[in-house]
């Protein structure tokens, strides 16, 4: 094994020295001159594969049976581990060509096939990239994929059964003993258990779960992997552990995974193993689209320039629409439901658990993937999900370090808990949950690296916590929310600046919020916005929402209705007469209820009140209460309208108009 992996990188230093001289070269004449100066490595490991004596049918030829297995196994790790780097991939491509590597693929040997799948694998891969290739090309390396995923759901397969036959046997050594300890070792719904002690995860299962990180990249296979289907949707039948799986896959390989995952002490004990699994987790649950968006994030080059530049270049590759086709929501979404409903969540979370930098990362970014679904966020709070993030978040923040890797970390579990939370009823979580998710929200919300969309998202998500209870608007305001939320209340994005006035507004009636909304100078903004109903409704709604609810407040009161413009013009008082007689309910009605409050906040002091509110508020108010029934006539108002004729008599009742 060692003159082998030797002769490799002797020939692979010479086609490198060759590469910087000859400069930039295509493809092909790249890969036939490594291929001339690599023939003495490629020719010994074709000879080491005959000299094994293979035979499919009974694993050896009449020979050292022994001896022709442990070569071929040394063969197969050789052509794995090489195949990891772009110039073992050329070096190696001549047993590819040859059909040697096919025959490893149907060896006997579990290791063996699991060492060749790997390979074949990544070459084929790699293959895909370079040729870029037409239809016939794109169906030939669809059945490649199919084939080795039914070998690595061969292996899996077999290392699930040892792994339960050893687990068997632990369980009879315990009754035996009479330590009673069978109920320790429950097993899982997919065949693994959660509690038992931790192990090792066999060489073969490793191998097998790298070829599925690999091969769950490919569009065209995701479907298959998560549940048995192919482009046309159809059930795809098949031998689980027949060997070679030929170009079958049955739909039982994503149960396997999880239940891989959620071995106690997988992130500890096969780091290796733990990170592939949350690769493939994360890859099947994103569409080739996203995978583009993510890419571009922060790049000068838009999506739709990269894509006209690649037009005027003439770049080949898999053409758009058929990945858009293959790769559609309603795909990906299907794929998480799937994932979700075999307790995927618990997998993920387990592999949290002691896990590196990078495994956390590839986890947490599943998570994410996985909560963009809506229907599955309830069960993934359900099975630790939202728990874990809130967790990884915390962890991360008290880890004082510059590392890009752990800065993903706590950002992506932040965004996690913003997907989850928006849509989740607040009042069904826990007090930690809820008191939990503040702070990652917040620092969701205030980094510089956020996008739009995580901003948003953690804002609806602090709305949300913040209609709950007043502890959990104290938590907001005491973790500095009032001033990170009012922040955002400047951006040019118009969704955030929406969602982050209606977050605002929802801090009322803590007594923070009221002070700061007895600031003059923020009362002006919040009318601007209001009154720019016509520019942007739904901001406009938002500040009269907030408003509305201050005016419960004595000093807000006092604020509104005296401060002026530059040309000495009461804009509090303009602001609610337009807002009044703006024709739209929703606005009609938060500006009654803002003069209702008023009401309420001055009793005792109508008389002042009805001054400073002048004249044609008082006299709006009071015809839409004497007949507001021919006025919603007039301004063809919904049904619904007539709700605010009894706010209207109410107000006149107490002021006397």
């Amino acid at each position: 094994e060692g003159e082998v992996e030797m002769e490799m990188e002797m020939a692979g230093e010479r086609m490198g020295g060759e590469g910087k001289e000859e400069g930039t070269q295509n493809a092909e004449a790249t890969r036939a001159s490594a291929s001339a100066h690599a023939s003495v490595g490629v020719l010994e490991l074709l000879a080491l594969v005959s000299l094994s004596g293979y035979s499919s049918s009974t694993g050896s030829s009449g020979g050292d049976s022994s001896s022709g297995s442990s070569l071929r196994f040394v063969v197969s790790s050789v052509l794995a581990s090489g195949s990891s780097s772009a110039v073992g991939r050329v070096l190696l491509s001549p047993l590819v060509d040859s059909g040697e590597l096919g025959k490893l693929l149907e060896d006997w040997d579990g290791p063996t096939r699991a060492n060749a799948a790997s390979a074949a694998a990544k070459m084929s891969l790699a293959t895909g990239e370079a040729k870029g290739g037409g239809k016939g090309e794109e169906e030939e390396e669809d059945e490649e994929g199919r084939r080795l995923l039914g070998v690595a759901q061969g292996l899996l397969r077999e290392e699930e059964e040892e792994f339960n036959r050893r687990r068997k046997e632990r369980e009879a050594k315990e009754r035996k003993g009479g330590g009673g300890g069978g109920g320790a070792n429950r097993a899982t719904p997919w065949g693994g258990a959660d509690d038992h002690d931790g192990e090792e995860v066999g060489n073969a299962a490793d191998r097998a779960v790298e070829v599925l990180a690999y091969l769950s990249s490919k569009t065209s296979l995701k479907d298959v992997l998560a549940s048995g289907c192919g482009r046309s949707g159809s059930g795809v039948s098949g031998s689980v552990g027949e060997r070679g799986g030929g170009s079958r896959a049955c739909a039982g390989i994503l149960p396997l995974l999880v239940s891989l995952a959620r071995r106690r002490g997988i992130s500890t004990r096969s780091p290796t193993v733990a990170y592939g699994l949350a690769s493939v987790f994360g890859q099947i649950s994103v569409s080739v689209e996203e995978l583009r968006r993510e890419a571009f994030r922060g790049k000068d080059v838009t999506e739709e320039q990269y894509d006209e530049m690649a037009k005027l270049a003439k770049i080949e590759g898999e053409d758009a629409s058929i990945r858009k086709e293959m790769d559609s929501p309603s795909s990906v979404s299907r794929r998480i439901r799937t994932l979700v409903s075999l307790d995927g969540t618990k997998a993920v979370v387990n592999l949290l658990k002691g896990a590196s930098a990078n495994t956390a990362e590839r986890a947490l970014e599943a998570l994410v993937r996985m909560a963009t679904e809506q229907e599955g966020r309830g069960v993934m709070v359900q099975q630790g999900g939202l728990s874990a993030c809130i967790e990884a978040s915390v962890s991360e923040e008290k880890t004082t370090t510059d590392n890009p890797t752990k800065l993903a970390c706590s950002a992506l579990a932040g965004h996690c808990i913003a997907k989850i939370l928006v849509t989740t009823n607040p009042t069904l979580l826990t007090t930690t949950q809820r008191l939990g998710a503040v702070k990652p929200l917040l620092n969701l919300c205030k980094n510089n690296d956020s996008t739009n969309l995580q901003q948003f998202e953690g804002l609806m998500s602090l709305t949300n916590l913040g209609s709950c209870d007043d502890e959990t608007k104290c938590r907001i305001v005491d973790s500095g929310g009032l001033a990170t939320v009012n922040y955002l209340m400047y951006s040019e994005h118009d969704m955030v600046r929406r969602a982050a006035t209606e977050c605002v507004g929802n801090l009322i009636p803590h007594e923070k919020a009221l002070e700061y909304f007895r600031d003059p100078e923020r009362v002006k903004v919040w009318f601007a916005f209001m009154r720019d109903f016509e520019g942007d409704f739904e901001t406009a709604r938002a500040a009269a929402s907030g408003l509305a609810m201050a005016c419960g407040d004595e000093k807000v009161v006092d604020g509104i209705l005296d401060f002026t413009d530059d040309k000495n013009v009461k804009s509090g008082v303009k602001g609610l007469e337009e807002v009044l007689k703006s024709a739209n309910i929703e606005l009609m009605h938060r500006g009654l209820v803002m003069v209702q409050m008023m009401v309420g906040a001055k009793e005792g002091e109508e008389t002042m009140l009805k001054e400073k509110l002048g004249e044609e508020i008082c006299n709006f108010v009071k015809q839409f209460g004497m007949r507001g029934g021919e006025i919603i006539e007039q301004l063809n108002l919904p049904a619904e309208a007539k709700g605010l004729v009894e706010i209207a008599k109410d107000i006149n009742n107490k002021l006397k108009i």
